[in-house]
């Protein structure tokens, strides 16, 4: 497993930028001009350049035979190369990616207040006992550690959202924590 991350903000200047936009194949350049925010489409870009460099370092693939493709749920995929798995992620100022001869799933967050809420609406009520357990200050840190994993269970299996959040733990909660 190869992972690599990038801060975004130690790219950005104006050269930088055109120059990651020309990297970019023709439809992820059409994708990212409908975005809103100029940070998510240097976010989108920098993953698919950083994703595009990892396999061909690592998988001796030239830039042109690296044409993604993506199942019904959007997990990128290599055409004609079942060999390599891969994916991206990205938050606030990171953009992670990993490749991989497995399937494999990746999930970063940018630090943030998280609340009740939002762990009983998505976390089994398993999870919910572990968060209970853990001393106020640490329930940040518990709660984004279980929503990476989860996110990256369901990014590595291929389904995204499709499998809702609180339908499993035990696959990765006794596994991980």
């Amino acid at each position: 497993m190869i992972i690599h991350a990038v801060n975004v903000n130690e790219l950005i200047t104006v050269e930088r930028v055109q120059r990651l936009m020309n990297l970019v194949s023709p439809q992820k350049q059409a994708k990212l001009q409908k975005m809103h925010f100029e940070k998510d489409r240097i976010r989108g870009a920098v993953g698919e350049v950083l994703i595009k460099e990892l396999i061909k370092k690592h998988y001796d693939l030239s830039r042109s035979e690296i044409n993604f493709l993506y199942n019904p749920y959007g997990k990128p995929y290599i055409e004609h190369s079942e060999a390599v798995h891969l994916n991206i992620s990205h938050s606030g100022d990171w953009v992670l990616a990993v490749v991989d001869k497995n399937e494999i799933g990746i999930d970063v967050e940018k630090k943030d207040v998280y609340e009740w809420d939002i762990a009983n609406r998505f976390f089994s009520y398993e999870e919910n006992q572990y968060l209970k357990t853990l001393q106020p200050m640490a329930f940040d840190e518990g709660f984004i550690r279980l929503w990476t994993l989860k996110e990256s269970y369901i990014k590595a299996v291929g389904k995204g959202l499709s499998i809702p959040l609180d339908s499993f733990s035990k696959e990765i909660f006794t596994r991980y924590i």
